[in-house]
């Protein structure tokens, strides 16, 4: 499938070696998930320092993990878009392309992007704040839906991190 660019863009990546690609938030928007800062934003009713860092963890671990299960499942739902898409064919064209996102949802890598550099981690993932044991979100909340489960006397908590 041909990829067309603007002029300018075409010029300069015409003899790129190496490419990044940098994405946020709004790459996610059309797939239906709410940004942070947008119309329809997360923080509109929280402050992040209230659930998106280990310091809220350590706080309140359980209205924490119920929100990273909430966040979960909307991740879960929500299905690449022409976005994701678009970029696995614009990294088919350089010998070496990293795609660098801010986002914890996973959408680039199910669209099939292979260099992905996740800054904030991952939604899709639980880690053990005590031993760092990690293992996907869909069986630490089936284990633990109301508060992170303690098997090594840690708490589990999502990989996702605070934007």
């Amino acid at each position: 499938m041909e990829i067309e660019l603007p002029e300018e863009v075409a010029e300069r990546v015409a003899g790129a070696e190496r490419v990044v690609a940098l994405t946020g938030a709004g790459v996610s928007a059309e797939s239906g998930l709410a940004t942070f800062r947008g119309e329809e934003r997360l923080w509109q009713r929280f402050r992040p320092e209230e659930l998106a860092t280990p310091e809220a963890f350590a706080a309140d671990p359980e209205t924490v993990w119920q929100w990273y299960g909430w966040r979960f499942g909307r991740v879960a739902d929500a299905e690449p878009n022409a976005g994701h898409r678009a970029l696995v064919r614009f990294a088919a064209l350089f010998p070496s392309f990293i795609l660098v996102t801010q986002n914890v949802d996973g959408l680039h890598q199910r669209a099939g992007s292979e260099r992905v550099l996740e800054l904030h981690g991952t939604a899709l993932r639980a880690r053990c704040t005590r031993c760092d044991y990690t293992e996907p979100m869909a069986a630490a909340l089936a284990r633990s839906p109301a508060a992170p489960a303690r098997p090594c006397s840690g708490a589990r908590r999502s990989r996702a991190a605070a934007r």
